[in-house]
C-alpha cells in the first residue's frame, strides 16, 4: 500500500508478482501521474460525488480537473482501477454545506483475483495541475 501526499505521487514503483498495489489518497486527479507506475487500484475521494448533482445533467463542480463522470464510482484508469468514493462528509470551503441528489456512501470493494471483465475508461490527456479546479468538465 502507498499513501499518497496532497501533490504529485512520489514513490518508487516496485512490483512483487503476484501481489496487489494499492494507492490512497485524497484527490482522483493524481490517477493520472500513477499509469505506469505499477499500481493496480487508486482509493480517492474529494469530489463528495459531486455533493450538489443536478438530475439528468450531473455534478457542476467537482473540484477536481477530471470531467464530471469521474465524481464517484470505479472505473478502469489508463492501466489501473480508480475508485472514487463521495464519502459523507460535504465541503466546508468551496461549496455550501449541502449534499443535494448526492447521497452520502462509505464503498466496500472486494478484492478478488484475475480476470479482465470490463472496458477500461481512457484517462484524460494532459497532467493533472496543483491547483484544484472550481470548473466542471473539461
Amino acid at each position: 500500500m502507498i499513501g499518497l501526499g496532497y501533490d504529485e505521487p512520489r514513490f518508487e514503483p516496485r512490483r512483487t508478482p503476484g501481489t496487489l498495489t494499492l494507492a490512497v489518497g485524497h484527490v482522483p486527479d493524481q490517477s493520472r501521474q500513477l499509469i505506469g507506475r505499477e499500481v493496480d487500484l487508486h482509493l480517492a475521494g474529494h469530489t463528495h460525488g459531486g455533493q450538489v448533482v443536478i438530475p439528468g445533467f450531473g455534478a457542476p463542480v467537482i473540484l477536481s480537473r477530471l470531467p464530471r463522470r469521474f465524481a464517484r464510482g470505479l472505473f478502469g484508469f489508463g492501466d489501473h482501477w480508480l475508485s472514487v468514493t463521495p464519502g459523507i462528509g460535504m465541503e466546508g470551503f468551496h461549496a455550501p454545506r449541502v449534499r443535494f441528489f448526492s447521497p452520502p456512501q462509505i464503498d466496500v470493494l472486494r478484492l478478488g483475483g484475475g480476470g479482465s471483465a470490463f472496458a477500461w475508461v481512457e484517462p484524460p490527456q494532459g497532467r493533472a495541475p496543483r491547483v484544484h479546479s472550481q470548473g466542471g468538465e473539461r
